[in-house]
């Protein structure tokens, strides 16, 4: 249960940060940039990543590439493109593993009159698929957040979450309903104190 949270609660603050950035990109000159990280261990053992990025009229590619302690490589593809004038972004990207194995992801981002959806789906290296479908809408007081989960072995679950703004701070409510049925909610209020 404590996975399913964190994968559902991953993907909704990957959709809540990455839609209204994503949105907000659109630049029509051609940027570039590569980055290269060595981790070595304490047994003397590396590990490199090596990135390469570029991003033109809205449409953002990186490419990297990971090599690990014992010269195995993985290599990992996205690409995300931006129609400013649609509302849209949708992104996908391809994992190859060091046996040969692949992984896919994508990703479509609607902007709505008040909110976004958004649609995930992920097919993993033995062929199965999960999906996960979001929807955020902005009230009057705050948003709500619905989002619906279906596993590769078909088993649904949900997560529906509302923030209200109050008068000196927010409440954020939370239910999480897992394949099974099993329900879990929580409540967290958070309170501002004005600087003296």
């Amino acid at each position: 249960m404590n996975m399913l949270r964190l994968h559902i609660r991953t993907l909704l603050s990957t959709a809540a940060l990455a839609a209204p950035l994503m949105l907000g990109l659109m630049s029509h000159e051609a940027l570039a940039g590569e980055r290269k990280v060595v981790r070595t261990g304490a047994n003397g053992n590396s590990v490199q990543r090596d990135t390469l990025r570029t991003r033109q009229s809205g449409t953002v590619t990186s490419n990297t590439t990971r090599t690990g302690a014992n010269g195995e490589v993985s290599t990992r593809s996205s690409t995300g493109v931006l129609d400013k004038e649609a509302g849209t972004w949708s992104r996908s990207a391809i994992t190859t593993g060091p046996n040969g194995k692949t992984s896919t992801f994508n990703a479509d981002v609607v902007k709505t009159e008040d909110g976004y959806v958004r649609d995930a789906s992920r097919v993993g290296p033995n062929g199965k698929t999960s999906s996960t479908h979001t929807e955020m809408v902005k009230t009057e007081d705050g948003r709500s957040v619905d989002t619906t989960h279906t596993g590769p072995n078909g088993g649904v679950s949900t997560r529906s979450t509302d923030v209200v703004r109050t008068e000196n701070g927010s409440e954020r409510s939370t239910t999480v309903t897992g394949p099974q049925g099993q329900t879990r909610s929580t409540v967290t209020s958070r309170t501002f104190t004005p600087a003296p």
